[in-house]
């Protein structure tokens, strides 16, 4: 199922959405994994939509999966794409909050999306030290 739904997730052309999948699964009675979550924060993070990303994160916290710095990451790349800095920003201090440590990939991410904003990436390397 998971394979399932990582093509849907990044088949744009699919007329059943990642999210329908997902429903069609558990109807199925297949449990979610932190592969699942993580493949749905991924749709969403390509799509530019890291409310719903966050939502997902949250969603796998409540059925006490943890995401891990996959997810955190996949998340703050949601942010990053939609160009939101500060949100990026407060999602490394909740990642944090949740004892997973930011890695390289995380700071680059965060490092990437400054685009210019030379203060922010200022910040960024302040926090990698």
């Amino acid at each position: 199922f998971n394979t399932l739904l990582k093509a849907l997730a990044t088949n744009r052309g699919s007329n059943l959405s990642a999210n329908d999948f997902l429903k069609l699964m558990r109807a199925s009675g297949v449990q979610a994994n932190e592969v699942t979550f993580a493949t749905m924060m991924l749709a969403f993070a390509q799509e530019k939509n890291p409310k719903a990303a966050k939502q997902v994160l949250e969603h796998a916290f409540a059925s006490r999966l943890d995401p891990g710095i996959r997810g955190f990451n996949t998340l703050l790349q949601a942010y990053a794409r939609r160009g939101d800095l500060q949100s990026a920003k407060h999602a490394l201090c909740e990642m944090k909050n949740c004892a997973v440590e930011p890695d390289v990939v995380s700071y680059t991410i965060l490092l990437k999306a400054s685009n210019g904003d030379g203060l922010f990436a200022e910040q960024v390397l302040t926090e990698m030290r």
